[in-house]
């Protein structure tokens, strides 16, 4: 005959108040009071109430429990929910295909808070994906209340991400410790690390001490006494150039990040992200339509980027050098670039091009040999309520 969808079964009478959106039990008597069998629950009955993505797969199993005290309410799962087969697409991309899910947690609800624990959350996908996790997750009772969540994971990707990061195969650990009210964010913990499947890094995220900010107003702050302004430090290695987006059709970039760091710092109104030393890329090339453009370059530069408030941005590539493969020079430039809401938009280029190491690259093939010469000039650019564009050559 039919298979059982689901079955619920109580051990006792149990109310459930939902009056001003809380949860609140209506017997003093502990125990169990309610158990929820999914022997096999349609996914397609969940998928209304989801709508991000369009999910497909398999059928839901596991089992929950609802245990009534006197002033809580808890929530746990008994046996796992799992879902096999699942299937996820989005705007007609395929996110996951054919992965298992599974999820422990419980949840304690009392009239002041709603706190979950996911005690695991694994994910398993047939091209060897996967992804574990665990978390803690705070709701305060009333509108509009702030997110409190602590949660770990560790993922080895050697498909999944490819269509979005091509970063190759991937493997990554972290932690997480952060508040979200509103567009207010405060993080106290954060620890994330990219590497290879070989093991090397390619990319670590530590915060340095905690601190709050407003995404609505750009605004950040320190919490408690700082010894020093940094917050966050950003690490780069080995990572590939060719995982950047860009906008140019047809273009392709390569080479990789050879030894970078960038570190948020937070002072007063301003918030400022610079590299403390050069960030150096390595065997930079650039190809258009298939065709080798640049190749084999060596390009340092020493960005920073402020902001101050919603009232103005500043962006500078400190001093940058372009060399070829055996260190010779091709090309210094120093760019900056400023908005505000009283000048609007200004910005500098000041750049000195080597002639003779510039024509041996792929682009200038087939052009005369040049022995010797330099090249250098000037932009300056005003996008404000007057528009003005000055530039300068000068070739000797």
């Amino acid at each position: 005959g039919d298979q059982p969808v689901l079955e619920l079964s109580a051990a006792r009478g149990a109310e459930i108040n939902l009056k001003k959106r809380r949860l609140q039990p209506g017997s003093s008597a502990g125990g169990e009071a309610l158990t929820l069998t999914l022997h096999g629950l349609p996914l397609a009955w969940v998928r209304p109430f989801v709508q991000a993505v369009d999910i497909s797969g398999g059928m839901i199993t596991g089992q929950l429990t609802i245990t009534g005290q006197s002033d809580s309410l808890l929530l746990r799962v008994v046996q796992p929910l799992r879902v096999s087969q699942l299937n996820a697409v989005q705007a007609g991309q395929l996110l996951l295909h054919k992965a298992d899910l599974a999820v422990g947690f419980d949840a304690v609800l009392t009239k002041t808070e709603l706190q979950a624990t996911v005690s695991s959350f694994t994910l398993k996908t047939l091209s060897g994906d996967s992804l574990t996790a665990q978390a803690k997750v705070t709701l305060p009772a009333g509108p509009d209340p702030s997110v409190t969540i602590v949660a770990s994971y560790k993922t080895d990707m050697p498909t999944l991400l490819a269509p979005v990061l091509k970063l190759g195969p991937i493997q990554s650990t972290g932690e997480i410790d952060f508040t979200l009210e509103g567009k207010k964010i405060e993080l106290r913990r954060l620890a994330a690390r990219i590497h290879d499947d070989h093991g090397f890094d390619m990319f670590q995220a530590t915060a340095l001490r905690p601190f709050t900010f407003n995404l609505a107003t750009r605004q950040a702050a320190i919490i408690g006494i700082p010894d020093s302004k940094m917050v966050l430090r950003l690490d780069f290695a080995r990572l590939p150039l060719a995982a950047l987006p860009l906008s140019l059709p047809g273009a392709k970039l390569g080479g990789f990040v050879a030894d970078g760091e960038l570190v948020l710092e937070v002072d007063g109104d301003k918030v400022r992200v610079r590299a403390p030393h050069p960030f150096i890329l390595n065997n930079v090339s650039l190809q258009q339509n298939g065709r080798q453009v640049l190749t084999g370059l060596r390009v340092e530069a020493q960005p920073l980027l402020e902001l101050t408030s919603n009232t103005s941005a500043r962006f500078e590539t400190g001093t940058m050098v372009v060399m070829d493969g055996n260190g010779a020079m091709l090309a210094g430039l120093n760019a900056e670039a400023a908005r505000s809401t009283d000048s609007g938009l200004t910005g500098s280029l000041n750049f000195t091009l080597e002639v003779p190491a510039l024509a041996t690259q792929p682009i200038f093939a087939g052009t005369r040999a040049v022995s010797a010469g330099r090249a250098s000039g000037e932009v300056r650019v005003a996008l404000g309520s007057a528009r003005q564009v000055e530039a300068r050559l000068t070739v000797p």
